[in-house]
């Protein structure tokens, strides 16, 4: 009789861990009723090996003796163009360049031509900006654990990984002794929480039917306004552009923030609290001067960065010319939010809406859910003013 000791389903992260350990191909991800993606058993391939059930870093969470009081940093990448590209301080940029300068590898999230996410490898300076900025997706891991193992066992490169805190974790769970690698770096995110690729798929199709064209470029997260007031900027295959703060262009990020969509796993998340398993975290550190002043200009961006090891002091030191940094304490970052250290909570309407949005056609989903706000000041400075010229002003207040 086969035991089949895969995590409970709504414990599950989507790590991809226990696929990426099956060497018999037995298993695969596939979209669950909420559209979150899950491993499924091939129970006719399967030899009851229970490899998957032993890299699973939910039923067997990955040792860790990183600081539960990390030295925290407040950085931003001396090289403005690298910083303007990035959705915050550009930290990642510096810590990754510095990985490759040596010859190594770096993984992360990226765009293919049809804006699916997906993690790849990049071994050069010039193919760096494909990993660059948010993508409020969760992404596929596909192949890329098994190809970091092939360069911890066969070369002597440098790799660094990064990806949420559950996709660190599956990959240290995965490695097992490999993961101490003197070699391995790795970096995890401040993780709001990840939606299914489908119903971003399904926004991006509503999109391209509204205004007739393809989507060339996307970003959740456009600075040219500032980096607090950052919007979803949409270019098309025809020339056109969308900059949007609200309306239909910016439904999806709002459904983000509203919490509506994270897999279930994401509102008990045992990966995002300290000491974290990372080598270093990083984040947008939007309470930068709460606990006592920054002599700096923030609209380009400040990116949180958390040590949490001393091969992550390391990689931070040696990267050190390609940033601005300041030390700021751990209180000023918890200000920040509570996925520092925390999870999100779950919206009540979350479930209903998952259904919803596998069953009904988007423009309906936005009328039930999504553009509700308040009418309150700001809100109506924002409809005279128009959003790009409310915070074009707030920001020289501000200033």
């Amino acid at each position: 009789m086969k035991v089949m000791m895969l995590c409970n389903p709504n414990e599950c992260t989507g790590c991809w861990a226990c696929v990426s350990a099956c060497a018999q191909n037995c298993l695969t991800m596939q979209a669950n009723d909420e559209g979150h993606l899950v491993p499924i058993i091939d129970e006719n391939r399967c030899t009851n090996c229970l490899a998957c059930s032993k890299v699973c870093p939910v039923l067997h969470l990955p040792a860790s003796d990183h600081q539960e009081n990390p030295d925290v940093y407040a950085v931003f990448n001396r090289d403005r163009h690298i910083r303007d590209e990035s959705t915050s301080g550009g930290a990642f940029s510096a810590f990754a360049e510095e990985i490759l300068s040596r010859g190594g590898v770096v993984f992360g999230a990226a765009y293919d031509e049809n804006l699916k996410v997906s993690h790849i490898a990049v071994s050069s300076v010039d193919n760096l900006k494909k990993l660059r900025v948010s993508k409020y997706v969760q992404s596929e891991i596909g192949e890329t654990f098994r190809q970091t193992r092939d360069l911890l066992q066969n070369t002597e490169k440098p790799v660094l990984f990064s990806g949420t805190p559950c996709q660190i974790a599956g990959l240290l769970s995965y490695l097992g002794k490999l993961g101490s690698s003197p070699n391995l770096y790795t970096i995890d995110l401040v993780c709001y929480g990840v939606p299914p690729a489908e119903i971003f798929q399904k926004y991006m199709d509503f999109i391209h039917r509204k205004h007739g064209s393809p989507i060339a470029g996307f970003s959740f997260r456009d600075k040219r306004d500032g980096w607090r007031n950052s919007a979803t900027n949409i270019t098309f295959a025809n020339g056109k552009e969308i900059h949007a703060y609200d309306g239909d262009e910016a439904t999806f990020k709002e459904a983000y923030y509203k919490r509506l969509m994270m897999r279930n796993s994401c509102h008990n998340c045992r990966f995002s609290k300290l000491p974290r398993l990372s080598d270093i975290t990083i984040g947008d550190f939007w309470s930068i001067g709460k606990e006592c002043p920054f002599h700096h200009d923030t609209t380009g961006g400040i990116t949180l960065t958390m040590v949490h090891s001393a091969k992550g002091q390391l990689l931070f030191e040696e990267s050190g010319q390609r940033i601005h940094f300041e030390k700021r304490s751990l209180e000023e970052a918890l200000a920040g939010g509570e996925m520092i250290c925390g999870s999100a909570k779950e919206n009540p309407l979350r479930k209903q809406f998952l259904i919803d949005a596998r069953n009904m056609p988007f423009e309906l989903l936005i009328k039930k859910y999504m553009n509700k706000r308040p009418h309150g000041t700001r809100w109506l400075l924002r409809k005279l003013l128009g959003s790009r010229n409310y915070f074009r002003i707030k920001n020289r207040l501000v200033k």
